[in-house]
């Protein structure tokens, strides 16, 4: 792995080479502080929805305080508070924006990962 800095001399990026010759890029991820929001929110955002774009359960619960996400294949992620409806992991780039519906409740939210969107709609309870 070769690390590059921009002038400052802050870590941007790193290049990985592989064995068979190709190179992996990955963006450092931005430091970004979660916001202060009322866990009692969480509650509206719990249930299954099904993702259009990789046609996959996802899955987002509450454990205490915390809202989690559940992906497919690999361990559960705390989703951290962006704003009461946007939400991050540290983990790896990953974003959602709940969209809540007129009773209240998440009816779909729009995961961004890595740049690239797709729609995960609320599954019926």
């Amino acid at each position: 792995m070769k690390f590059f800095t921009d002038e400052n001399g802050k870590v941007t990026h790193l290049i990985h080479s592989l064995q068979n010759g190709l190179q992996t890029v990955a963006k450092k991820l931005k430091d970004e502080v979660p916001a202060k929001v009322d866990p009692a929110l969480f509650d509206k955002y719990v249930g299954k929805y099904y993702n259009m774009g990789n046609q996959a359960i996802l899955e987002v619960l509450k454990e205490g305080d915390k809202l989690m996400i559940q992906v497919p294949d690999l361990p559960k992620y705390q989703l951290l508070p962006a704003s009461e409806t946007e939400y991050f992991t540290k983990e790896m780039s990953l974003r959602l924006t709940f969209k809540i519906n007129p009773e209240g409740q998440a009816g779909s939210f729009v995961l961004n990962t890595s740049g690239i969107e797709t729609t995960a709609k609320r599954l019926a309870r």
